[in-house]
């Protein structure tokens, strides 16, 4: 159901990341586990982690500066004003999402917490059930055929 702005009525999605990743490092305190032993991360792992959050961090603003270029909100407030179709949109209806995933796994391993990465299913079950579900929904009831044929054409994640 549409909000008193006109967009779909859901959560903000960040919110599952970080709130999955702090529940990881609360259980870390907990029940320490790690990729690599130690209470440091070595530096390999590390600089390979914090790549691959840049990485994903890369990826989900390609999104968001592909829904500026379209004119048209990526933020659940405003009315979607088109199906936007390029960019990474041309292979992921959700390249936000997939950069929030790689930037998580990527701090995960920065900071050689195993707890965050275990719970991410729980974080992509929770996004899919109240986020993604409304979002998919609300574009199929405004943009009828024209998201029914994206959807078809372009997967959902990868």
């Amino acid at each position: 159901m549409p909000n008193k702005f006109g967009g779909p009525n859901i959560r903000i999605p960040p919110a599952f990341f970080v709130g999955g990743f702090l529940i990881g490092l609360w259980l870390e305190s907990i029940y320490p586990m790690q990729f690599v032993g130690g209470s440091a991360s070595p530096p390999a792992l590390t600089l390979a982690g914090w790549t691959i959050a840049a990485l994903g961090l890369v990826f989900s603003l390609w999104g968001v500066f592909t829904f500026q270029r379209a004119h048209t909100p990526m933020f659940p407030y405003g009315t979607a004003k088109r199906v936007v179709q390029t960019g990474p949109y041309r292979f992921t209806r959700n390249p936000m999402y997939i950069g929030g995933v790689i930037t998580y796994v990527g701090i995960a391993l920065a900071m050689n917490v195993i707890w965050p990465i275990v719970l991410l299913p729980l974080v992509l079950w929770a996004l899919f059930i109240f986020v993604i579900r409304q979002e998919e929904k609300y574009l199929g009831e405004l943009f009828g055929g024209e998201y029914a044929a994206y959807r078809r054409r372009v997967r959902r994640w990868l």
